[in-house]
């Protein structure tokens, strides 16, 4: 019965991490469209974006503190307040900016803590060796919704569309709030869940464990070299007027991704294999960082991007993973919330000092570049999986 609740539950989070993302997407759109001068479009970028980076600290707090259970439920019963209000606002056509704002930030701080106390929740119910499939399919469904959701600007300005799929939205939300208050009684309950470890003492765990700090690195060293290869491969054909070129490359960062998780959700049958695949997607990065340093042809390039993305996503689900095995699950969702917070705050980092770098060096030179760091971060990451590497992930005794 406990299974079969658990399982229920799981078929939920998946459709809520896919409408989350579909959502947001929807309110960006739509309220960029309303509102489409270059300062209001600023603002509404920083509300779907700051309140997690300035309130991550209070997040954490909130996950280690509370029953994660009961914050999953509440975060969901806000999104059906934040969707009857979006609703409301568009078929009643009464727009007010600064409401507007409000939503996207209240959906983005609501949405985060939600992803963290779940991402903090799952492994005190699903057995070890069981978190890389659930994991994999959350992953799919996020990598879906990111290539499905962009296709709401056809539907823009048919009100209509846009209001259906708000009711549907709204439907899956309260189903979901529904299941997650029937499996309240699963819970585990442990004097580790009520323990009050500080924020800072989780944040530093992360650092003082070699497991996990080499985890921190593999994500760095991955995410300062992803960051800004879309923007290399858009300027380089942009300068070359062969802009139509861009959307078939960047299309398969979505396929690969989506691969990625279908691929493990197949063989991750137990912590080997697991990382075995981990150790074959290192070699894919490295393979990958090879060809962009030695090769500069269209072709070659759609079977990087599909590579490099298929790799990244799984390192991705295995990062996940192995810190949800490794981590005292009473700071879970302080080291969760951590690792969240390096890979948004690289990207942006990353993004802009390639920038600077384009004022001295060619687009090929910078995808030269790129391709080292992902040479590097492949070998590092292989290196790390070997028998007595700190990545391998343990047999079950």
């Amino acid at each position: 019965m406990k299974k079969n609740i658990i399982n229920s539950f799981y078929l939920s989070a998946n459709l809520i991490t896919f409408t989350h993302t579909v959502f947001r997407v929807l309110l960006i759109l739509y309220f960029s469209n309303e509102f489409r001068k270059t300062l209001e479009i600023g603002y509404i970028m920083l509300a779907d974006t700051l309140p997690f980076l300035i309130l991550g600290p209070l997040i954490a707090t909130i996950v280690n503190k509370f029953n994660r259970k009961k914050i999953i439920s509440l975060t969901l019963f806000i999104d059906i307040l934040v969707d009857i209000l979006t609703l409301f606002m568009i078929i009643e056509e009464k727009y007010s900016f600064l409401v507007i704002l409000l939503i996207l930030a209240v959906n983005n701080f609501n949405t985060s803590l939600y992803s963290v106390s779940e991402s903090s929740y799952f492994p005190l119910i699903v057995p070890s060796e069981k978190l890389s499939k659930y994991n994999s399919s959350l992953y799919f469904m996020s990598s879906l919704a990111y290539i499905l959701s962009p296709n709401i600007s056809y539907f823009i300005v048919n009100k209509r569309i846009i209001i259906s799929i708000l009711y549907i939205v709204l439907s899956i939300t309260l189903l979901t709030l529904i299941n997650s208050l029937i499996i309240d009684e699963v819970i585990v309950t442990s004097n580790e869940t009520k323990s009050k470890t500080s924020l800072v003492s989780s944040f530093t765990y992360t650092l003082k464990n070699p497991t996990l700090t080499i985890a921190l690195i593999v994500l760095i060293i991955g995410n300062i070299f992803d960051a800004p290869l879309d923007t290399v491969i858009l300027t380089k054909y942009a300068s070359e007027n062969s802009i139509e070129k861009v959307g078939i490359i960047m299309s398969m960062s979505g396929i690969g991704s989506l691969l990625s998780s279908v691929l493990i959700g197949f063989a991750s049958k137990n912590n080997k294999i697991f990382t075995i695949l981990m150790r074959i997607s290192s070699v894919g990065l490295s393979i990958s960082g090879l060809l962009l340093l030695l090769v500069d042809n269209y072709f070659i390039f759609i079977l990087i991007f599909l590579l490099i993305y298929l790799s990244m996503g799984i390192r991705t689900i295995y990062i996940i993973t192995l810190r949800q095995i490794e981590t005292p699950k009473e700071i879970l969702g302080s080291v969760n919330t951590f690792f969240k917070y390096v890979a948004f705050g690289i990207s942006p980092i990353s993004i802009w000092f390639f920038s600077q770098l384009s004022k001295y060096f060619s687009n090929g030179n910078l995808l030269r570049f790129i391709g080292i760091g992902f040479l590097v971060a492949g070998l590092v990451s292989f290196i790390s999986l070997s028998p007595n590497g700190k990545l391998a992930l343990k047999e079950k005794s």
